[in-house]
């Protein structure tokens, strides 16, 4: 079985009435790496070719997620333009028109769907676990 990481290095937080961002971790052991196998790498390629297939049906109205320099989410339609100062990036959980699936409303939509032990799934051993549900859940 061939053996790849994925490195935790930050994180996605919300600054009241600034937005989203990306943000260091909150302690050095929050900084980690996990293991993942063939099965997980093969459905997380699966995964990004249906985005990619979904990026086609939505057309217009299929949303890119950048990073501005100071960390800053900006979320936009992919017909306008890149913001300046801005990359594009690729999140895991997003919803099938790109929107980001952020960590309140994944919970919400496990507690609404009677999975109450929500905890469990941002362990850090339990990663594949919330890709697996959010890919799964019904947005």
């Amino acid at each position: 079985m061939q053996r790849k990481k994925i490195n935790l290095h930050r994180q996605i937080r919300y600054i009241s009435k600034r937005g989203y961002f990306f943000s260091t971790l909150k302690t050095e052991s929050s900084y980690r790496s996990i293991i993942v196998g063939d099965d997980l790498l093969a459905e997380m390629s699966r995964w990004q070719n249906q985005q990619a297939e979904n990026e086609k049906q939505f057309g217009g109205s299929y949303v890119y997620v950048y990073r501005e320099n100071n960390g800053h989410i900006e979320r936009r339609s992919k017909t306008l333009p890149v913001p300046p100062n801005a990359e594009k990036v690729s999140l895991l959980c997003i919803r099938d028109d790109g929107l980001i699936i952020l960590r309140g409303v994944l919970t919400d939509l496990l507690r609404a769907k009677d999975l109450n032990d929500v905890k469990n799934i941002f362990n850090p051993c339990h990663a594949a676990g919330f890709f697996f549900v959010a890919k799964n859940l019904s947005l």
